[in-house]
């Protein structure tokens, strides 16, 4: 049980959200979704669950198989024309980062981790040192920062980038909304 859980769910869960953005990209309007787009820790399940119920939809969350249903997709893919129906939501850097530091040493000092968190732990001492201190956010929060600039692993570009290529007030397929305005 422990290696489906650990190895084969993430790896069909990648594969899975790989086929929904290209099924996206392929079909655009005649998919019935409706997307949340944003960059990691920025308020995305929560949107994602007040516009599904709103909407009376399903937000499947963790899908091992490609959507093909009306649904609400949450995602932290780049910005593509051929996107219809999305809610950019966009938080301020420095919140991101705090909430992306204490999720990611949560994983690294937890007491069954993944082989995912094992990773991480080897990036955060490679970028820390051996004896670093996960307590220690004061300390440790300007290299995060600066490992996660500069090498994203919730999303394919960093911060700055993913906002860059979603802000567009002005489409009519994207409403941009910032996690302040919720």
């Amino acid at each position: 049980m422990l290696f489906l859980r650990d190895y084969i769910r993430p790896t069909f869960e990648r594969g899975s959200a790989k086929l929904t953005e290209w099924s996206a990209i392929l079909c655009g309007e005649q998919l019935k979704f409706w997307y949340v787009c944003e960059y990691p820790k920025s308020g995305g399940t929560w949107l994602s669950r007040m516009i599904a119920h709103y909407l009376d939809l399903p937000f499947p969350q963790h899908s091992v198989f490609p959507l093909g249903a009306a649904c609400v997709v949450q995602n932290h893919w780049g910005y593509h024309p051929r996107f219809r129906r999305c809610f950019y939501l966009y938080r301020d850097g420095r919140d991101i980062m705090a909430s992306y530091y204490f999720m990611r040493m949560r994983g690294v000092t937890a007491s069954r981790p993944t082989p995912f968190h094992c990773h991480m732990k080897r990036v955060y001492t490679k970028a820390f040192g051996n004896n670093f201190d996960p307590e220690d956010s004061i300390k440790n929060m300007p290299r995060f920062i600066e490992v996660e600039m500069t090498s994203p692993r919730g999303s394919r570009i960093n911060w700055p980038c993913h906002i860059e290529q979603w802000y567009q007030p002005d489409s009519p397929h994207i409403s941009c909304i910032s996690y302040e305005q919720l």
